[in-house]
């Protein structure tokens, strides 16, 4: 082999083992910063990293990682929610049930983790006792329906033994 060939051949392996070990991320923001004392690149969110230190400073360095920012423009309300208390909660046995303003046209659906129905019921009075005994531990979604079928609140009950 010729030396040109050598050479190009030394300068494709140098230069694949470099990308090889080269950091590399998508990024949603960062920027570059420069001053008397040198320049440096940096971006916002990071989710490893390493750093060296001696007398003159600490450097950091790491796999950035996209940091997002979002803006909540407005929240759409649905059938009115209803001020509610369960308690207690976490429960072994019962679990009692206020609803204050309750106007009788309430009803109530426990689902389970999976999202299965375990129990539907209608809310006759402001205070209701809900028997737990026969559900296995575990969390369930109990909400709460207005008359016209409509979600109004949501709790997590944990029932344990």
């Amino acid at each position: 082999m010729n030396f040109i060939h050598k050479l190009v051949l030394c300068a494709t392996v140098l230069g694949m083992s470099h990308a090889a070990f080269s950091q590399s991320a998508s990024l949603s923001a960062g920027g570059d910063a420069s001053g008397g004392g040198g320049s440096v690149s940096y971006s916002v969110g990071q989710i490893d990293y390493s750093f060296s230190s001696s007398n003159d400073g600490v450097l950091t360095w790491g796999v950035q990682q996209p940091y997002e920012l979002f803006e909540i423009i407005g929240v759409e309300e649905w059938g009115g929610k209803y001020d509610i208390s369960v308690f207690p909660n976490p429960a072994s046995k019962f679990i009692q049930l206020n609803i204050a303003g309750h106007n009788g046209d309430l009803s109530l659906r426990m689902f389970d983790a999976l999202g299965q129905l375990v129990r539907a019921e209608t809310i006759r009075a402001a205070q209701t006792q809900i028997n737990l005994s026969d559900l296995s531990n575990g969390m369930y979604y109990l909400k709460l329906y207005n008359k016209s079928g409509v979600e109004t609140n949501t709790i997590k009950v944990i029932k344990t033994h």
